[in-house]
């Protein structure tokens, strides 16, 4: 972040154990993790403290889920930062999550602006059926049953993937895969994994 001109950053596997915030000389960091043990996933953002003056709420849910509320000039911002149960997971587990996650989205004010950022470990395909939340540029052909979680999600929220309408390149360096998304010259870890959604407004926001 500091080598960066990014002033939020949403985060996923803190592992740590509680709730809370640490406050730094430049940003500050708050977490929503297990609340008896550490190594168990966990969630946060880390905010430039430039902004940390229009943060309106921060929202522990559990350890895959918290939102942060942040004012805007014409709209409030809504941020959750997600990280959602893997391909191999059970469907008890995967329709878990995303019931927390559609509770934390219908208690949000009708006119923020909502944005997910997170890790949803997907696979989105280029099916016609998902053509109105999801861009031609996923790195898929097929989309697995977690990308049908989040694409069924985004239908019922009028929410779009916009880590697929950009044209996205994958690169291996030092053992991980790093993509380059060029419209925003913008480089994240995961493909389709890392996914940002929000509702079609006047914003655009890159993670």
């Amino acid at each position: 972040m500091l080598k960066t001109q990014l002033q939020i950053i949403a985060l996923q596997e803190l592992r740590w154990k509680g709730v809370g915030q640490i406050n730094k000389t430049k940003y500050t960091l708050y977490y929503s993790c297990n609340l008896e043990k550490t190594g168990q996933l966990g969630t946060g953002f880390m905010i430039r403290n430039e902004i940390k003056k229009n943060i309106l709420s921060f929202e522990p849910y559990n350890e895959r889920l918290c939102k942060s509320r942040i004012k805007g000039r014409f709209n409030n911002l809504s941020i959750i930062s997600a990280h959602a149960p893997t391909e191999e997971k059970t469907d008890e587990e995967k329709e878990k999550f995303y019931e927390d996650l559609q509770t934390i989205h219908n208690k949000i004010p009708k006119h923020d602006i909502v944005i997910i950022l997170g890790d949803m470990n997907v696979e989105i395909g280029k099916e016609d059926v998902y053509q109105n939340v999801a861009g031609k540029h996923t790195l898929h052909e097929i989309t697995n049953r977690n990308g049908e979680w989040v694409c069924e999600s985004a239908i019922t929220n009028n929410m779009k993937i916009i880590s697929t309408y950009y044209r996205c390149y994958q690169y291996l360096v030092k053992t991980k895969v790093v993509t380059y998304c060029h419209s925003k010259g913008t480089f994240y870890e995961g493909g389709d994994n890392t996914s940002v959604t929000y509702k079609p407004s006047v914003l655009e926001l890159w993670s």
